[in-house]
């Protein structure tokens, strides 16, 4: 058995995906089936990246799981309870930046504890210690339209984040970004997650960013889940890591997947 193959791991269950099914009818025609019977359980403080080729519902799956999607069957859990509809438990950070332009990045990161009715010295002390993690300290004061496109990931990160979600929902938060920026935010993700220690589901295309990021990947193609791989890893994970030839061997066995 390959090293990175699924070990036993004692914790709890935050997610669980039993049977769940997406597909969409079309007039006239078949229905258009994303995947067929998801089984997948997802641990408590565990970081898990979901890979696969174009088209095969990785996005769909997240929004399922968000509760922004029905799914066609099947049920998922959240800590035991069944996903109706989006809730403040699940902090999602979309690909596309969903940050007001014509607010500053301190009351882009406050929003959601405005919302919340929180009382507004608390709002800027949890404001301002998520822009200090994201490394945005010296632009609280600046409008989007002043940052660049890491920088405005960064402030978007920031605010799901300030909202103390239990479990973070990404959907290729680096993917539009050169790569020594993506480097950059993998690295102050785990940061941050290390810190806050919250179940994770991110979606990447990205084989190297979901290896360096994640203690498990799940592979899905062909409407199903195809493999799901334990990334063997320590933590904290420095960049040496990645032109090692384990990590190497990792990618290559992945890469397949992605034809």
């Amino acid at each position: 058995m390959c090293p990175w193959r699924r070990k036993q791991i004692k914790r709890d269950e935050k997610i669980r995906l039993e049977n769940v099914s997406k597909a969409y009818k079309r007039s006239g025609e078949e229905d258009l089936v994303v995947f067929n019977d998801i089984n997948l359980a997802i641990l408590k403080d565990e970081f898990v990246s979901l890979i696969g080729p174009s088209g095969c519902g990785k996005t769909t799956l997240l929004s399922i799981v968000a509760g922004l999607t029905p799914p066609t069957s099947g049920t998922v859990l959240l800590d035991g309870k069944s996903i109706s509809g989006p809730g403040r438990e699940r902090g999602v950070v979309f690909q596309q930046d969903a940050i007001f332009p014509w607010r500053k990045v301190i009351d882009n990161v406050r929003y959601g504890l405005q919302m919340k009715a929180l009382e507004k010295a608390k709002q800027f002390e949890i404001a301002n210690k998520f822009i200090k993690l994201v490394g945005l300290e010296k632009f609280a004061n600046f409008y989007p339209k002043e940052l660049s496109g890491g920088m405005k990931k960064r402030v978007a990160i920031a605010m799901v984040f300030a909202n103390d979600p239990e479990v973070y929902l990404m959907d290729e938060p680096f993917g539009s970004l050169d790569y020594s920026t993506k480097v950059e935010l993998q690295k102050e993700l785990l940061k941050i997650w290390q810190q806050e220690k919250k179940t994770t589901l991110f979606v990447t295309h990205d084989l190297e960013e979901a290896i360096f990021l994640s203690d498990r990947i799940v592979v899905l193609a062909d409407q199903t889940v195809k493999e799901i791989l334990e990334v063997p890893f320590s933590r904290p994970r420095l960049d040496a890591l990645r032109t090692e030839a384990a990590f190497q061997d990792l990618k290559r066995s992945l890469w397949k997947y992605l034809k």
